[in-house]
Formats: structure tokens, C-alpha cells, sequence
């Protein structure tokens, strides 16, 4: 009996001297498509025979792991720990040594952050440069402090609302866009939860918008163009152009007056049709 009672005692104090183990996560901040690795770091020379983990300091749905790690995507993490909403996620571990049915002491808990990517709405999806869009930057169900939009994967020129909405023209758009032509303009956004939170969502997929060349704008530039080509006219055509008000043509300014050659030329074109009857006598009178 003193014997058994000696060596329950000495197995008490050889549990007591085991150090308390230390959780690594890596990444601690993740995306539900992401994965942590979770390590529990053992004392070194310790026969450890296997790890146990769990979370936010209740100890159920405990994992066990030989290698003691573990490797789980944001969304098992979610599951695991029970949990309805993102947010921070408190991990601990402890480990047993030599089929021990006692537990060593537990680590300190270790936190990953879970965080879910906002999804950009544009509403409508097609507008002129003279209509408006509306942008949203949806949110997980979480307290979001600011948003952040920015267009076309670079991030410059950036937007915020605290209220992760703006309004804005076609027009306006173009210009945050920093495009000098109509056409798909891609919308980004990401927020952060605190205002000193140094460290942002991810960012979310695109939506797009397209704005449209209105006829309005189509006329100006069709004016503007007639107006760049045509050029001061040189000083011989003047006096032809100045007729043009005249004669109600338009187009008569690519057809300048012609040459004294070329009217001599032009005059004495309809009898070019006869020249053929002259060359028939001349051949008639060589052989008769």
C-alpha cells in the first residue's frame, strides 16, 4: 500500500515539473477559405503521447492530434468553435504523457481572427454618363467602422463611408476611375472593424458597372471632330468657299474651284465622245 501511494506521488510531482505547453497559430488572420495551421508546443525531452485542443475555454468538441497539429480552413474553425457570426476565436491545448490519463497543465489560449470578404452591389449596372449608381459594400454581420472602394485593382484614388455606400454619376465615375473613355469600370471594396484597427478585410470580388456614350455627348464629339478637320482654307479657294452660303452645299469645300487648265479641260469634255467619227474618215480617205 506505502508503495503504491509512494508512486502515485511520485507520478503527481513528475506532472507538476512538465511545463504548460504554448499554442502557434499561423496565420492568426483568415478568410473562411483560408486555412491555420495549429501547433501545440510541447517542453522539449518530454515523452508526450498526444494533444488535445479546443476553444473559447470550453472543453468540448476537443480535437486530438498525435502530431500535435492541426491544419483547418476559417469555416471548420467556425464550426468547431460553435460559433454563429466571424469574429475572434480563442484556442488552448494541453497534452498527456505516457498513456497518463492525467492532463498537463493548458496553455495560454491562442486567438485567430475570422473574417468574411464584403461583397460590392451596383444597382444599376448600366447607366449613362448624366445617371446615377448606387455602391454598396455589404458586410458580414459584424460592427464595421469604414469602408473602403477603390476601382479597376488599383488601389488609388480611394473612397470611404463610414456608411459603406456612395452615390455617384456616370460622369463621376469616369473620373474616379481615371479612364478617358466609356466602356466596364470594375469596383472594389474592404472595410475595417475598428478605428484603430490596423488591419483590413479582405477585399471583395468586383461588380461592374458600364457607362454609356449618351447622344448628347455623341453629337459634341461628331461636332467637335468637323470642327479639328477642317482646317484654314489656302488663300486660292477662298473665293470659292465664300460662295458656299450661297449654293446651300455643304460639302462643296473638298471641291475647290478648278484650275484655268482644268476648265479649258473640263469644257471640252463632252466633245471627247466624237473624236473616234475623226479618226474613222482619215482612214477611210488613206484608202480611197
Amino acid at each position: 500500500m506505502e508503495m503504491l501511494f509512494f508512486t502515485v506521488f511520485i507520478l503527481l510531482v513528475e506532472v507538476q515539473s512538465y511545463k504548460s505547453p504554448t499554442v502557434r497559430v499561423s496565420p492568426d488572420l483568415i478568410r473562411e477559405s483560408s486555412s491555420v495551421k495549429i501547433s501545440c508546443e510541447t517542453p522539449g525531452k518530454v515523452p508526450v503521447d498526444m494533444c488535445y485542443y479546443y476553444t473559447n475555454r470550453e472543453e468540448k468538441n476537443i480535437k486530438i492530434s498525435w502530431r500535435c497539429e492541426l491544419d483547418l480552413t476559417g469555416a471548420e474553425l467556425i464550426r468547431w468553435a460553435a460559433v454563429t457570426s466571424h469574429g475572434l476565436i480563442n484556442i488552448s491545448c494541453y497534452y498527456t504523457v505516457n498513456d497518463t490519463s492525467s492532463s498537463l497543465p493548458h496553455s495560454p489560449p491562442a486567438t485567430v481572427k475570422v473574417i468574411e470578404s464584403p461583397t460590392v452591389r451596383v444597382s444599376p449596372d448600366l447607366i449613362r454618363e448624366s445617371s446615377s449608381v448606387k455602391i454598396s459594400c455589404e458586410t458580414p454581420n459584424v460592427t464595421v467602422n469604414q469602408c473602403y472602394f477603390y476601382t479597376n485593382r488599383e488601389e488609388k484614388n480611394i473612397k470611404t463611408s463610414w456608411r459603406c455606400e456612395l452615390d455617384l454619376t456616370g460622369a463621376e465615375l469616369i473620373r474616379w476611375a481615371d479612364v478617358t473613355s466609356h466602356g466596364l469600370i470594375n469596383i472594389y471594396c474592404y472595410y475595417i472593424r475598428l478605428r484603430n484597427d490596423t488591419s483590413s478585410s479582405p477585399h471583395s470580388p468586383h461588380a461592374t458597372v458600364k457607362v454609356m456614350v449618351s447622344p448628347s455627348t455623341i453629337t459634341e464629339q461628331t461636332t467637335t471632330t468637323m470642327i479639328t478637320s477642317s482646317s484654314a482654307p489656302p488663300d486660292s479657294t477662298r473665293k470659292t468657299q465664300t460662295s458656299v452660303p450661297h449654293t446651300g452645299h455643304t460639302h462643296s469645300k473638298a471641291s475647290s474651284a478648278p484650275s484655268v487648265s482644268t476648265r479649258e479641260t473640263q469644257t471640252s469634255v463632252p466633245h471627247t465622245g466624237h473624236t473616234h467619227s475623226e479618226d474613222s474618215r482619215l482612214h477611210f480617205c488613206l484608202h480611197s
